[in-house]
């Protein structure tokens, strides 16, 4: 499979974890500037039933793969006119951020030693 291929598992609550860390990506909301709030993360709803936020292994939970539509762009990352993405959204004012699933899928490929990811 080539490193532009669609994802060929899905992505893991636990694993999106480990790639915003690993990014270092900002906890504050670009939009309301809130830093104590948490960020929602879409779940699939077809993923396993194996937790919830009261009780089970939420982060074996699959995240929500969505195609984003684009429109005259020319580009390697494109499958049939769409882009793979996952959302997170502030838990304050609703700001969305997408994660482009292919760089996911390049981190979890060449996931750093020591990363918390658990199948």
């Amino acid at each position: 499979m080539d490193e532009y291929s669609v994802f060929n598992s899905p992505i893991t609550f636990q694993e999106m974890l480990d790639f915003l860390d690993y990014t270092q990506r900002s906890n504050k909301c670009p939009t309301c500037g809130q830093e104590d709030r948490d960020w929602r993360f879409h779940l699939d709803p077809g993923s396993p039933d194996i937790g919830d936020s009261e009780s089970g292994d939420m982060r074996k939970r699959w995240m929500a793969v969505f195609h984003m539509p684009i429109v005259g762009i020319q580009t390697h990352q494109i499958t049939d006119k769409y882009l793979p993405v996952v959302a997170i959204e502030c838990d304050q004012c609703s700001h969305m951020e997408f994660l482009n699933v292919f760089a996911i899928e390049r981190y979890r490929r060449a996931k750093p030693e020591g990363t918390k990811n658990e199948q």
